[in-house]
């Protein structure tokens, strides 16, 4: 199986505990609240992208993979040289790699998470579930 965008359901809400996943990255949970991931099933493994910068920081995100039973907090960032405009076809996003981070202060496999990430960013494409353009070309600097 692949990554797959979808709403997450009650059940895997409860069961990934993914209100104190928020909570450990300082997110609200406002009312109504759907949780959204793109996952992999059969790897048992998830992508949250939790928040996007603001102002001068606008390019950044800041995800959790959760991989291997960890936490991964990344920081990625789009590069210049992507679409400006959805209208661009075909619309390219480049991703750019800031940081890794593990919450236990485990040493990143790098060489075993680094294309599963690259796996899961090209799944999320535009913007996941809420949102896609066709014909999206993902590509990475790192």
């Amino acid at each position: 199986m692949a990554f797959v965008n979808e709403y997450v359901s009650d059940e895997d809400v409860k069961k990934y505990n993914l209100a104190d996943v928020r909570k450990a990255w300082n997110c609200d949970i406002p009312p109504g609240f759907k949780y959204v991931w793109t996952f992999d099933r059969e790897r048992d493994c998830y992508f949250i992208l939790l928040r996007s910068g603001r102002e001068e920081f606008a390019n950044r995100a800041h995800c959790v993979l959760y991989f291997q039973g960890g936490h991964w907090d990344v920081e990625i960032l789009k590069e210049l040289g992507g679409s400006q405009s959805a209208a661009e076809n075909p619309y390219r996003i480049i991703w750019g790699l800031v940081e890794i981070k593990n919450l236990q202060g485990d040493s990143v496999p790098r060489e075993e998470f680094v294309p599963v990430l690259k796996e899961a960013l090209t799944a999320y494409g535009y913007r996941g579930v809420h949102s896609q353009i066709d014909n999206t070309i993902v590509e990475f600097t790192f």
